[in-house]
């Protein structure tokens, strides 16, 4: 465990300052569990606590309205899979504060208050962190060491990654950019030898990020073009294709139930809502630059990354195909949707799963700018490379000034 520490001591200087941050902000605004945090939270209390699906001590804790469906259930349209990934941590608190409350009586077992609060906060940043992780181990694959780090901690720092995985993160968005960040490595890793176990962890992946955020399961059609791209025979492809398949499906299940069980319907609670796509008129422009979250005017950092995906296609067609297509299904889908500026969020926030693919692409940015070579003798920067890495700064430096104007209007 210490060598292991030790071989990663930037990320563990990661976590401790994103953990400082998320304290900070819960005991200024006075709680962790804010905006659509609450419906998530909601999930674990109810499980956990009450043991049921009847969130109606959660909201009227929260103060959110009740609206019964059709089976009488309460409704919650916000995906479960957040919840799970945070399972663990929430149940094992409970059981621990649980069984001490029976020798000492006082301890708290509500399961909303602060303790519970920042356990929940820590994991996602621990989550959020471990993504960093990854996304640096997949651009070592590409750059050097150094500058897979530099590229990692530019976009987390001069976009809304920062925001979501520091400042917000009871949400849904660090624990997708947890599961995408993995999902990304292990593509590239695995694609030399793709077998039954990979296709089988790739379904899971991709099911788990569905039921994060139900949007992201149109990831599956980009991941699964790329490993078409990269099969040896059609016979391997198909046996793949149908195990990925398959695990995708028993992943998402536990999402389908609960749809079944609160709705009577087999479909996302957006659409029974009547929350709409305008799929033949999307605001793709509306969407990359406006004043509310625009993906690029809030992090113009990203306009240079999605250069360097199109310059990648010299370095790995396939994978430069499947990076780009990955993010025109998003914008597509984001600008459809009829809350395109993403509901009081700051920046983008729907685009934050694919972050590790920006990543990627200002790294190639920044390595034909630079000049930066593979080889250790390459790896001194051009004075062109030196000022871009100055602009990056500046980028940071904006980022975290419209993050505090943000906070400040809040």
């Amino acid at each position: 465990m210490r060598k292991l520490l030790a071989r990663n001591k930037l990320f563990v200087a990661i976590f401790i300052v994103s953990a400082i941050v998320f304290i900070i902000h819960f005991f200024i605004v006075g709680s962790g569990v804010w905006g659509d945090g609450r419906f998530y939270f909601s999930y674990l209390h109810s499980w956990i606590v009450d043991f049921d699906l009847n969130f109606g001590n959660e909201f009227a804790h929260f103060n959110i309205p009740i609206e019964i469906t059709q089976t009488g259930f309460i409704a919650n349209k916000f995906p479960i899979g957040s919840a799970i990934i945070w399972l663990p941590f929430y149940l094992t608190l409970y059981l621990i504060l649980s069984l001490g409350h029976i020798i000492i009586s006082g301890l708290d077992i509500s399961g909303y208050s602060n303790i519970y609060q920042i356990t929940i906060g820590l994991n996602s940043v621990l989550l959020g962190i471990i993504g960093l992780f990854f996304c640096r181990q997949t651009l070592k694959q590409f750059f050097p060491d150094r500058l897979a780090t530099i590229s990692v901690l530019a976009i987390w720092l001069a976009s809304n990654l920062f925001f979501y995985t520091a400042i917000d993160p009871i949400n849904s968005h660090s624990v997708s950019f947890f599961l995408f960040s993995i999902l990304f490595y292990l593509l590239i890793v695995f694609k030399k030898n793709f077998d039954w176990l990979k296709a089988l962890i790739v379904g899971v992946l991709l099911g788990l990020l569905a039921m994060t955020r139900t949007e992201d399961g149109v990831f599956v059609i980009p991941v699964l073009f790329y490993l078409f791209l990269n099969k040896k025979n059609l016979l391997e492809y198909i046996k793949n294709l149908i195990i990925i398949s398959g695990s995708f499906f028993v992943a998402f299940l536990p999402q389908i139930i609960i749809w079944q069980m609160v709705y009577g319907q087999i479909q996302s609670p957006y659409i029974i809502n009547g929350e709409t796509f305008n799929w033949l008129t999307p605001g793709l422009i509306n969407v990359l630059i406006n004043q509310q979250s625009g993906l690029f005017t809030f992090a113009p950092i990203l306009i240079f990354s999605t250069i360097g995906l199109f310059l990648i296609l010299k370095k790995d067609i396939y994978l430069a195909i499947t990076a780009i297509l990955l993010f025109l299904f998003q914008w597509y889908i984001v600008s459809s949707w009829y809350a395109q500026t993403g509901t009081g969020a700051y920046g983008a926030r729907m685009f934050v799963s694919l972050m590790p693919i920006f990543m990627l692409g200002i790294g190639e940015f920044t390595q034909r700018l630079s000049g930066i070579g593979r080889k250790i003798e390459d790896l001194k920067p051009s004075k062109l490379g030196i000022s871009w890495h100055i602009v990056q700064i500046g980028f940071v430096i904006l980022n975290f000034y419209s993050i505090v104007t943000f906070l400040l209007s809040s």
